[in-house]
């Protein structure tokens, strides 16, 4: 039991998916309040959608072309730049998916992903995907702001060659309007407004012994 409506105000956000009582007995001003995050949180995805290309029709603005030649080459010759490489032209239907079924024909795929000594990859950062990260990145970073705090930090672990996390900073980036350099001294960090900002922390096993098993060692 709640011991008042203050203290049921201030749980309501964590109890409500939990809660089995009459929806009549919830506080006004905390479903008010749901519905004001709710809305903002909305708002902050079509913002994300927008800004990175995406139409109402399907369509994906912007991007680049990507032939599987290149991707092979990228992939195999262990070249860095995997995550600049792919930004602009990872739409997984109007760009990725063509590619996956022109190296399946060759029985490339997916070979490609296990080839790079000490050095495979485990996933190729759509841009479906990273759009979904930096939504609820820019979501959780609205709360946290709302509650006084002045930055966020987007933590990765066991992060191999952090793929994701440099995709994910790119199209970060991207829909702040901020440059990257994944090259600069950790955390990344970018702006967003002029009293926030958003970290981006990739960390990988101290333990040369790990490295190995996890087949990372030299992955650029």
């Amino acid at each position: 039991r709640f011991c008042s409506k203050a203290c049921q105000s201030a749980a309501w956000a964590e109890h409500k998916a939990f809660c089995r009582v009459k929806a009549d007995v919830v506080p006004r001003d905390a479903a008010a309040q749901d519905s004001a995050v709710q809305t903002a949180e909305l708002a902050i995805q079509a913002m994300v959608l927008e800004r990175l290309g995406f139409r109402r029709d399907g369509r994906v603005s912007g991007k680049r072309l990507l032939s599987d030649r290149e991707l092979w080459n990228v992939v195999t010759r262990g070249r860095s730049g995997l995550a600049p490489f792919l930004f602009g032209r990872n739409s997984f239907h109007h760009c990725m998916l063509p590619v996956l079924h022109a190296l399946t024909q060759e029985a490339k795929w997916p070979l490609m992903m296990s080839c790079r000594r000490q050095g495979h990859l485990t996933e190729l950062p759509t841009l479906e995907l990273c759009a979904a990260l930096v939504t609820r990145i820019l979501c959780t970073a609205q709360r946290v702001k709302a509650q006084g705090h002045k930055h966020l930090c987007f933590l990765g672990i066991g992060s191999g060659d952090a793929l994701v996390e440099a995709a994910v900073a790119l199209h970060l980036g991207a829909v702040l309007g901020v440059p990257v350099n994944l090259h600069d001294t950790p955390p990344l960090r970018m702006a967003w407004g002029s009293d926030f900002e958003i970290r981006v922390v990739a960390t990988e096993s101290s333990s040369d012994q790990d490295l190995l098993q996890n087949r990372t060692s030299e992955a650029p």
